[in-house]
């Protein structure tokens, strides 16, 4: 006398052959993708001179212009004292505004590059501020004056 497969024995192997399908498509399909990307790297140096904080960048992104990079400054206890504002509007006639200044020492070129920098007032952003600087899709570097 042969026994048959009872119907709840069989509904438990076809949907458990189903997600065992499902997760191996599941894995090929995101090692495929392979990792995420890097971000990229952007560094600088930082120095005071009792009146203005100098940010030097020292590795920059490529393909980033004035207009595509923007700073934000935070106080001591995270609160915004300096909205996000472009690069193109931190520049010696918003002085008074921003209390900051985007120095492009390579003007010939229309990236951020190497060498270019930040002057930011002491002043108005002392020790313990944090600098955010960011482009149009990722925070890129974030550093508290010290």
């Amino acid at each position: 006398m042969s026994r048959a497969i009872s119907p709840l024995v069989t509904r438990i192997l076809m949907v458990g052959t189903v997600a065992v399908l499902f997760l191996l498509l599941y894995v090929l399909v995101s090692g495929l993708r392979g990792p995420a990307p890097a971000a990229p790297t952007f560094t600088v140096s930082v120095t005071a001179d009792g009146k203005n904080w100098s940010v030097t960048f020292l590795d920059v992104p490529g393909g980033r212009t004035s207009s595509d990079m923007s700073l934000l400054i935070r106080d001591a206890s995270g609160g915004i004292v300096l909205p996000r504002t472009s690069f193109d509007d931190l520049n010696d006639a918003n002085w008074s505004a921003h209390r900051a200044v985007y120095t492009d020492v390579n003007p010939a070129v229309s990236e951020v590059r190497r060498g270019d920098g930040l002057r930011i007032d002491e002043a108005a952003y002392p020790t313990l501020s944090r600098i955010e600087i960011s482009d149009r899709s990722a925070l890129l570097f974030i550093k508290t004056l010290e």
